[in-house]
């Protein structure tokens, strides 16, 4: 589960990003929470949430980037709409944003399921809700609502690592960026990095010794080979870039690739292929 915290605005033009993915039957409203008269209105539209938002917001005059954006996803529909809902409320109460008029919308426009959240930065006494170390304490109320800890995660993804057969140092670093994990190398230790953070270990000779004792089976291989190339005869093997989203429909970082082919295998078989390339070198894929 991955949150962001987005850009802070004088013009809450969330509310408008969100509303219009709403419109274009994009995303749905999950939740809206105390917005006063107009919780019992019926139809609400967008003007009417900005202009209520601004009118909270008015009990400062001294911020002038009053909207509060941020989105939780999954990864892709592990989580549905309602669950996300669920998790983004606990979030703004962990947050300090649950007394705070709030609204959350559900997107399901890309790969991961997420929802947006948008609310103001001013609480109900006119002071601004404190934004100190805002987005570790985000990842952090993340980790405690999916009692997820990232240390913990780290061992699960070294012992992960060990089941699987590579035959180079490339191979078992692009396996541990699959599991979620920033790698670097340093020293004698192979560092796995995950919200800024080394949240783990894995010894180098360790490391080596899973590439100096990898055997190719040559079963397995045929068997996948077989499935490959039966199913890539009825499934479109044509890659599509994947992206993190963004405000305004704007493409974020790409996070990866997938394929019609790959979604089918993954589903039918269990197996999981791995798009990975450099720009200028043929695109590699690893089952």
């Amino acid at each position: 589960m991955r949150v962001k915290i987005l850009s802070s605005a004088s013009s809450f033009n969330g509310v408008t990003y969100n509303t219009n993915k709403t419109q274009n039957e994009k995303g749905e409203l999950t939740r809206l929470r105390n917005f006063g008269y107009l919780q019992d209105t019926k139809d609400v539209g967008p003007n009417e949430v900005k202009n209520y938002l601004i009118t909270h917001s008015n009990r400062n005059a001294l911020v002038k980037d009053k909207q509060f954006h941020a989105m939780i996803s999954c990864k892709g529909r592990e989580y549905s709409k309602e669950e996300l809902t669920e998790i983004a409320h606990e979030w703004i109460d962990k947050m300090g944003y649950g007394n705070n008029p709030f609204l959350i919308v559900f997107h399901k426009d890309t790969a991961n399921n997420h929802v947006h959240i948008v609310s103001s930065r001013i609480d109900r006494d006119g002071k601004k809700i404190s934004d100190s170390f805002e987005k570790l304490r985000a990842q952090e109320a993340i980790n405690e609502i999916m009692r997820l800890n990232p240390k913990h995660e780290a061992v699960k993804a070294a012992d992960s690592l060990m089941e699987f057969r590579f035959s180079t140092k490339a191979q078992g670093f692009l396996i541990l960026e699959n599991l979620g994990f920033k790698v670097r190398e340093k020293g004698e230790q192979i560092e796995l990095i995950k919200y800024g953070s080394v949240q783990g270990q894995i010894p180098v000779s360790e490391f080596n010794q899973k590439i100096q004792s990898y055997q190719l089976d040559k079963d397995r291989a045929k068997q996948l080979k077989a499935i490959l190339d039966r199913y890539s005869k009825v499934y479109q093997t044509k890659l599509t870039c994947l992206f993190e989203p963004k405000p305004g429909g704007k493409k974020g970082n790409q996070t990866g690739y997938r394929s019609d082919l790959g979604d089918f295998i993954r589903d039918k078989f269990g197996v999981q292929l791995v798009f990975h390339g450099k720009d200028g070198k043929r695109l590699m894929v690893i089952p």
